[in-house]
């Protein structure tokens, strides 16, 4: 594993810019694909305070028609304070014309009902998976899709 900063390691295409344990965040620059696993209880903004900072570094590394897989299966339910920062998140992923974006969601049902309400303020183009594979099948076939028609 390569070290290109301080804080952001490579293997191969995969760029991991943080893993801590609230969440990963990593781009796979063969797969033009952002990945951010959320996990548990985010408590307060001070949990994760590199949160948009972080997702500022990965989006400096995409292209364009890039995709985003997220990972929520073990996402539990965050206090409505926190709903700003995923908010600012999902802002930043759409100035940057994201392509597509795939949730695996939660397994608890009101961390679900969360995640619905904050994409549905926002607008994101998101389709949700209960199961990982799938949601990474259905990124694959668009970046299939438009390898044929360049």
């Amino acid at each position: 594993m390569e070290k290109l900063h301080s804080d952001i390691t490579s293997d191969k295409s995969k760029i991991v810019i943080a893993d801590n344990s609230c969440y990963d965040l990593s781009y796979d620059s063969e797969k033009n694909r952002i990945y951010l696993t959320i996990r548990g209880f985010w408590k307060a903004l001070e949990s994760v305070p590199h949160y948009l900072m972080d997702w500022q570094k990965v989006l400096k590394l995409k292209k364009p028609g890039f995709t985003v897989l997220v990972n929520m299966q073990d996402m539990l339910t965050h206090p409505q304070n926190m709903n700003s920062l995923h908010i600012q998140a999902q802002q930043l992923v759409l100035e940057q014309q994201v392509a597509r974006i795939a949730h695996v969601i939660p397994s608890d049902k009101i961390a679900k009902l969360q995640v619905d309400s904050i994409a549905s303020q926002t607008g994101i183009p998101v389709k949700d998976f209960g199961i990982y594979q799938d949601a990474e099948h259905w990124l694959e076939e668009l970046t299939n899709s438009t390898e044929f028609n360049d």
